[in-house]
């Protein structure tokens, strides 16, 4: 099942447009951690773009090992962003979400700790 060529067109324009308004960004004269966010988002969106254009030529797994790494990434930039906000003082205890935040985070370090221990590890290569 192909994307008809319409569609790729459409996203093909939508990309132009996104890199269109990336390069008039600057001259706005947004604040630069405004500025910093859209360009990641803009980011995001176009790896989702790339994932949308590619998915007839590429296999299901494939597709899906592509997403988890771009939302692993997204992930991990936005927690150091959000770091990077506690210690400048950015975000207080009583910043609105920060406890639902704080009750996701907690669950995802449960998960991955899962995924680390010893009996979901892949055992280790035979020795030669």
């Amino acid at each position: 099942m192909g994307m008809s060529n319409q569609l790729v067109e459409h996203v093909r324009e939508i990309k132009e447009d996104l890199e269109r308004i990336e390069r008039e960004l600057p001259e706005v004269g947004l604040p630069s951690l405004l500025l910093d966010d859209f360009r990641r988002a803009l980011d995001h969106l176009r790896n989702t773009l790339w994932a949308i254009s590619t998915a007839s030529e590429k296999k299901p797994g494939e597709i899906n090992r592509a997403i988890v790494q771009f939302r692993i990434q997204r992930t991990t930039e936005m927690c150091e962003r959000i770091i990077g906000d506690i210690a400048s003082q950015r975000i207080a205890v009583d910043t609105p979400n920060l406890i639902k935040l704080n009750s996701v985070l907690n669950e995802m370090h449960g998960s991955i700790r899962k995924l680390f221990s010893p009996e979901t590890l892949p055992p280790p290569p035979p020795e030669a």
